[in-house]
């Protein structure tokens, strides 16, 4: 006979999932049921004996027969407790046991009748109380792992599967783990409400079960999310996720009402998993993450995207100590205006001299901090230094605008515009020195609100630029609205531009553009000379880039001002 391969074996499931997935009453290890009456059984022994050396039933000692009785009622309810009783009551101190044995008097009738009485009295409270709480606790035990709304396996009855699976599979279980996420899970609950929402899991489930018929195999992770357990060797990967899709890429009826669901697969692998059942659930919303950030139905787990992750919260969460132990600097390019060929302002670009992971550029960590509030704190972080910058700046007697970016989370309030003003009044810095960069994504989002902020903001003297023009999808209409006094060319449009005559045509189209509304432009990312005579040509007014000066400390950036002033006709 061939031998069974290990790796299809039948699941054998914790037995409370077991227990719960079929509805089953508590019935508790048979052997520690075993175990419970050889106990009492040993117990009722010790306590005739020590009755017995005592004295007989005159001394208090016959009252330990209320142990063996209470962990019978335990083990075996009211049954239990009453057989017990029973024999604790006619035969461990009934009617043979002496009330002296030294003299030989026997007990009275009355006595040992009544006290048979209340032995049977304790067993069956014992037993009722105690069956009435272990029911509770099965109820209690069930809801954690079978969820009140889908009536499905829960995220714990999940866990523990995939532990029992990881225990059986040694190093690594031959399973995978799927993980659905309705995406419009909160526009059907807004629109069709509560009551028909909490019954998305079940039917998804229900279109799910054909494909996946084992009761360990779906699972109610979360509002908007269904668990899939399969079977490496049933079918390939791919193949389990087409099969989801399909299945729910028509409309579901769902308490009658037919709804689309968006859906997004996340897939991972069990095998190799050193973190438990926790990590399985943990890869799979990774490669969940991964097909939503890639705008794609079904998403891979892959192990860079872990570590990547980790980075990530690692980053965010070190951004509070980075902002108080001054791990943050601020490096700033030079900006040229090429009418005389001076520096005449500069872009502050910030760096992290991160302890562990080195030197982040701000590519690394501001996206991250985007998503979150930390991105108000470090931008005011950012403003208040660029402040006391321009402020020794200005002491110095050096002439430079110094301009920041901010990010269109910072245009929801006034809260960076305020602190701003309050810093420009305090380092007694005058106002034009400081310009505030906003991206198109930053306009877009919220005009009104924007507009407002820009505008006290041009009251107070500080200048306004638009940053990576020509990347984004600003309309014209937000060029004549808001108070913009220049435009910086995106560094797309300007890299290779003397060799792509489009690019030529749009930078040149853009430049005039901005002259036509009283606005300056500002050329980015210039590496060579041909692309600066082209600027020069088109009457761009200011240059920054890599051929004049990469991003430099403070003191660096004041000796370039000072030789091309000394340098300029």
């Amino acid at each position: 006979m061939a031998k069974q391969d290990a790796s299809r074996r039948p699941i054998r499931l914790p037995q409370a999932v077991e227990q719960a997935l079929d509805n089953a009453p508590w019935s508790g290890d048979i052997i520690m049921r075993w175990a419970t009456a050889v106990g009492v059984a040993l117990l009722m022994a010790a306590v005739t004996g020590l009755v017995w050396l005592t004295g007989g039933t005159q001394a208090a000692y016959l009252h330990l027969i209320y142990i063996p009785i209470l962990l019978a009622a335990s083990s075996f309810g009211v049954v239990g407790g009453v057989v017990a009783a029973v024999i604790a009551g006619v035969g461990v101190v009934g009617p043979l046991m002496p009330l002296d044995t030294s003299t030989g008097e026997m007990q009275p009738l009355g006595s040992w009748l009544f006290r048979l009485g209340v032995f049977l009295a304790f067993g069956v409270a014992a037993g009722i109380v105690i069956g009435r709480l272990r029911d509770q606790l099965r109820r209690i035990q069930s809801a954690s792992l079978l969820h009140p709304n889908s009536g499905l396996p829960t995220q714990l009855a999940l866990e523990q599967v995939i532990g029992r699976l990881l225990e059986d599979g040694n190093d690594g279980a031959p399973y995978r783990l799927l993980l659905v996420d309705v995406r419009n899970y909160d526009q059907v609950f807004n629109t069709l409400g509560p009551e028909i929402t909490q019954s998305l899991p079940g039917a998804v489930a229900r279109e799910l079960r054909g494909t996946f018929p084992a009761d360990w195999q779906i699972y109610h992770v979360h509002a908007g999310k269904i668990a899939v357990l399969a079977h490496e060797k049933d079918d390939s990967a791919a193949a389990h996720a087409r099969a989801i899709t399909a299945l729910l890429g028509q409309p579901l009826e769902v308490a009658g009402v037919p709804v689309y669901l968006d859906i997004i697969v996340g897939i991972a692998s069990l095998r190799e998993l050193s973190s438990g059942a926790s990590g399985a659930l943990r890869r799979a919303n990774i490669a969940l993450d991964g097909a939503r950030r890639g705008g794609q139905l079904v998403g891979y787990y892959e192990d860079y995207r872990d570590r990547g992750k980790k980075n990530r919260l690692q980053i965010l969460s070190d951004t509070p100590r980075a902002l108080e132990e001054n791990q943050l600097q601020l490096v700033y390019q030079p900006q040229i205006r090429l009418a005389d060929n001076r520096v005449i302002g500069a872009e502050a670009l910030i760096r992290w001299q991160h302890p562990t992971l080195g030197l982040l550029p701000p590519g690394r960590f501001i996206p991250l901090l985007e998503e979150t509030d930390l991105i108000n704190r470090l931008t005011i972080w950012v403003a208040q230094s660029v402040v006391r910058q321009a402020a020794e700046w200005q002491r110095a007697g050096l002439t430079l605008q110094v301009a920041f970016n901010a990010s269109p989370r910072n245009m929801e309030d006034a809260t960076l515009a305020r602190t701003l003003l309050e810093s420009i009044e305090q380092q007694e810095v005058q106002p034009d020195r400081i310009e505030l960069e906003l991206t198109e994504s930053a306009i877009i989002r919220d005009t009104g609100m924007v507009k407002r902020l820009l505008e006290d903001l041009k009251i107070a003297g500080l200048g306004v630029a638009l940053d990576d023009f020509g990347a984004g999808y600003t309309s014209v209409r937000h060029l004549t609205a808001l108070p913009i006094d220049k435009l910086k060319i995106d560094r797309s449009l300007i890299d290779r531009v003397t060799s792509e005559p489009r690019r030529m045509r749009i930078v040149a189209a853009i430049t005039h553009l901005a002259h036509d509304l009283g606005m300056r432009t500002v050329a980015e990312g210039i590496e060579d000379a041909e692309t600066l005579a082209y600027l020069q040509d088109q009457h761009c007014d200011i240059a920054q880039g890599y051929y004049y000066s990469k991003p430099v400390p403070p003191d660096e950036l004041v000796h370039q001002y000072r030789e091309m002033a000394a340098a300029a006709p």
